[in-house]
């Protein structure tokens, strides 16, 4: 009974530290949210010295190669055709059949490849150029679904509820479990009612590993469902801006 009850122990103790990771990761993805909302902002006033850092801290926080294939959408637009060449490369090396990577290996054929193949890290955070004055029109993104994720992260909740619910009846079980094994160690001879109180205590182990490793399972199902919608919830939709020339750059989004 003991042996069971660790087990119990065990997997309740990793599923409180998985419970106390996941929040450190939703607010670096929260920051990471920020910054790009401030990028896509400057971006569209045709700051693209101040987009591009606010890409980078994005993209820190959040490694989604999408942003780096914005740093190189803005860098163009400043007219830094070295580094604009550096960041479409590394964004094609990170995810080369990305959806902006049609669009990225166009503005590379565009720009005549001014930067050597594999110079990417050379250029990664080099000094923007001078900032152009350019006109800029905005192309509103398309309007974002409100319900988007809606029914996953409910899923998810009431999962995790559920498994919080079976964690604490496998808790009850546990402490029935090794009661009885604290009351039978003190036993010098063996009746059979004290049988019948050994088997009641095996009972109780096998249903304390039976409903912790269920609602072990429904709260990480949880926990995954929720975290799937609350991703779906901030993706982010593709805008457009004009720069110079009437050139339209697209503005692909990280998925926060």
């Amino acid at each position: 009974m003991t042996r069971g009850i660790a087990i119990v122990c065990l997997l309740v103790a990793a599923l409180a530290r998985a419970a106390v990771a996941q929040p450190a990761k939703q607010e670096a993805k929260e920051q990471a949210h920020t910054h790009y909302l401030e990028a896509r902002r400057l971006h569209e006033h045709g700051e693209y010295q101040r987009a591009a850092a606010e890409y980078l801290q994005a993209f820190a926080l959040f490694p989604d190669p999408e942003l780096l294939f914005n740093v190189g959408q803005v860098y163009r637009l400043a007219g830094d055709s070295a580094l604009a060449t550096a960041y479409y490369r590394r964004y094609l090396e990170l995810d080369p059949d990305g959806r902006a990577a049609p669009e990225a290996r166009r503005h590379l054929e565009a720009l005549g490849a001014t930067v050597p193949a594999g110079s990417a890290a050379e250029a990664w955070g080099g000094a923007p150029a001078e900032e152009k004055s350019t006109a800029v029109v905005i192309a509103p993104p398309p309007p974002r679904r409100k319900d988007r994720g809606r029914w996953l992260r409910w899923s998810g909740l009431a999962s995790g509820g559920a498994g919080l619910l079976l964690l604490g009846v496998g808790v009850y079980y546990g402490i029935e479990a090794r009661s009885i094994s604290a009351e039978l160690s003190l036993v010098d001879r063996w009746t059979a009612d004290r049988l019948d109180r050994f088997d009641d205590g095996e009972r109780a182990e096998s249903r304390a590993i039976g409903f912790s490793i269920a609602g072990g399972a429904l709260l990480v199902g949880g926990g995954v469902l929720t975290w799937l919608g609350v991703r779906q919830a901030h993706e982010i939709e593709v805008g457009a801006s004009v720069g110079a020339g009437g050139e339209v750059a697209a503005s692909a989004g990280g998925r926060f």
